[in-house]
C-alpha cells in the first residue's frame, strides 16, 4: 500500500466529521515528542533563506528520502550524511520556474492543470517554462506519496507524485517548490487552531508540529491557503484534528486553488514590495 505522505492522500473521502462539535478534551497527554533518536528518524538544523538563524526540523525517512510534515523533501540520505543539503526556500532565479514532467508519470493532466493554476494566480511575475533540461528545474516524477522541496534547490530537483495524489495536491506540491510551509504549523498558529493530538494518526502527529519561527510566516494566519490541511487531517476516529479558535472556520476539504495571501507571499517572495507591504497591513 502506497504511504500517505501528503496532503491531499490525507483526506480523499469527504466524511461528515462527527468532530464538527467542539472538542473540549485534553489532548496534551498525546502531543508527540521529536528526539530524533529513534530508527528512520532525525533532527536537521536547517538553513532558510529567509531566518538568520538555522531552524530545526524533524523529520522521517521514506524510500531513502528525508521528510519533514510528511510531504516536505529535505534530501537523502546520503545528503545528510555528506552535509550537503541545500538552503530551503530561494526564490526562482529571474523569477522563471523550469520544469519537466517525467514520461513515466500517470496522470499528466494534474501537473498541467496545476500550473495553470499559479500562471492565472501569479500572471507574468513567475514564469513556468516547460523544458527538456536547464540550470534549475522541477522534475515530476512517480513516488509513494507527494511531495516536495521547498524552493529553489539549484540544479534538478523533484517532486513526487503518487496515483492518488490529485490537481489540488499538485497545486499544494508546487506551492511548496515557490516557497511556501504549510499554513498550520505556523509558529504563531496556537493563536488560531486547537490541534487536538488525539485525534490524529499516532504516526502523522509529527506532522502538525509548529517549525521554525515568524521569519517564515507571510500576513497573518490563512483558513483559506491551499497550504493549509483540511479540519479532518489523519484522523483516526472521523474527529476533527485542526479547530478554530476564532469565528473563520478550518475547511472541511483542501483547496484546488491558491487563496490571495498564497498568492501575496509568491509574489513578495519574488521581490514584488508590493505584495511584501500588503502582507505587513
Amino acid at each position: 500500500m502506497p504511504i500517505r505522505l501528503l496532503f491531499l492522500t490525507l483526506i480523499l473521502t469527504t466524511f461528515s466529521l462527527s468532530g464538527c462539535l467542539p472538542d473540549n478534551r485534553d489532548h496534551s497527554k498525546c502531543a508527540p515528542t521529536q528526539t530524533g533518536e529513534n530508527e528512520g528518524e532525525g533532527l536537521a538544523s536547517m538553513e532558510t533563506d529567509r531566518s538568520e538563524v538555522p531552524i530545526q526540523i524533524y523529520y522521517t525517512i521514506h524510500k531513502n528520502m528525508a521528510l519533514a510534515e510528511g510531504d516536505i523533501a529535505l534530501g537523502t540520505k546520503e545528503e545528510f550524511k555528506n552535509k550537503a543539503v541545500g538552503v530551503l526556500g530561494r526564490k526562482w532565479k529571474d523569477n522563471i520556474v523550469n520544469f519537466k514532467i517525467n514520461p513515466k508519470l500517470d496522470k499528466k493532466d494534474r501537473v498541467y492543470d496545476a500550473i495553470v493554476e499559479w500562471r492565472k494566480a501569479l500572471g507574468d511575475l513567475v514564469q513556468f517554462v516547460e523544458v527538456e533540461n536547464a540550470a534549475n528545474y522541477i522534475e515530476f516524477v512517480t513516488a509513494d506519496g507527494c511531495w516536495s522541496f521547498i524552493g529553489m534547490t539549484g540544479g534538478r530537483q523533484e517532486i513526487g507524485l503518487a496515483k492518488n495524489c490529485d490537481r489540488g495536491s499538485v497545486v499544494h506540491e508546487v506551492g511548496h517548490a515557490l516557497g511556501l510551509w504549510h499554513e498550520q504549523t505556523r509558529h504563531d498558529r496556537d493563536s488560531f487552531v486547537d490541534i487536538k493530538w488525539c485525534n490524529i494518526e499516532e504516526k502523522h502527529r509529527h506532522n502538525f508540529m509548529k517549525v521554525g519561527n515568524n521569519s517564515l510566516d507571510f500576513g497573518t494566519y490563512d483558513y483559506k491557503s491551499v497550504m493549509h490541511y483540511p479540519r479532518g487531517a489523519f484522523s483516526t476516529n472521523h474527529h476533527v484534528t485542526l479547530q478554530s479558535k476564532t469565528d473563520q472556520e478550518v475547511p472541511l476539504t483542501s483547496t484546488n486553488h491558491p487563496s490571495q495571501v498564497d498568492i501575496l507571499a509568491i509574489r513578495c517572495l519574488h521581490s514584488d514590495q508590493s505584495a511584501c507591504a500588503l502582507l505587513k497591513e
